[in-house]
């Protein structure tokens, strides 16, 4: 079945198929007519000399298939069980009508050793190395209790004397820090308090216990 098909000048310009035989180009502007909506022709030389040269027996198909695939137009492939040529860039050149019926030839099988591309591994998100980071729900839980432990070790103490005793982790400074004074220290600091009573530098109230 003939189709309406386009031919760009660029075609008569291009420099591999000037190196083909003109009766090998002509075959190249026939394969267009016959091709379908995908550009694929189903081959069997005997017919395709029928529909691309019908008055003229003593042209070699074979001959002419060959040219067109050194010039880079034409792709010979086996899939199915049968022989297809694809003129390569037909696509993107051709305007198919939309009411043209859909090819039934397969498409070229895939290059052996090319990776298949896994849907459901396209759709998970890489997730980048952080330097094993942590997850936000795991940070948070960590934060929490790295505050409880930092309020249940830094309670605060009274000691003698009105002292403030931290136990903020270090025990060397806890202990330093919570020694009661001895008896000669509060009998010395009885003594400076009287002394500066004496002098009414201070004023001692009733009522008031000095040690």
């Amino acid at each position: 079945m003939s189709r309406t098909r386009l031919i760009y000048h660029s075609f008569f310009t291009d420099e591999d198929l000037a190196e083909i035989p003109p009766l090998s180009r002509l075959a190249a502007i026939a394969l267009l007519t016959v091709a379908d909506r995908d550009g694929r022709v189903e081959y069997r030389p005997k017919r395709l000399r029928v529909e691309l040269f019908p008055y003229d027996d003593v042209v070699e198909i074979e001959a002419i298939v060959a040219d067109l695939v050194a010039a880079k137009w034409i792709d010979v492939y086996a899939a199915d069980g049968r022989q297809v040529i694809q003129i390569r860039n037909f696509v993107k050149f051709q305007r198919i009508h939309p009411r043209e019926a859909k090819g039934t030839l397969p498409p070229p099988p895939e290059p052996q050793g090319k990776p298949k591309a896994n849907p459901r591994r396209a759709k998970e998100r890489p997730q980048a190395d952080k330097g094993h980071a942590i997850p936000r729900a795991s940070a948070s839980a960590s934060a929490s209790a790295s505050a409880s432990a930092s309020a249940s070790t830094s309670t605060s103490t009274s000691g003698s004397g009105g002292q403030k005793l931290s136990t903020g982790g270090d025990e060397k400074a806890f202990e330093k820090n919570s020694q009661l004074p001895t008896p000669s220290a509060a009998s010395d600091l009885r003594s400076r308090i009287e002394a500066l009573a004496d002098s009414k530098r201070i004023r001692l109230v009733a009522g008031e216990r000095v040690a």
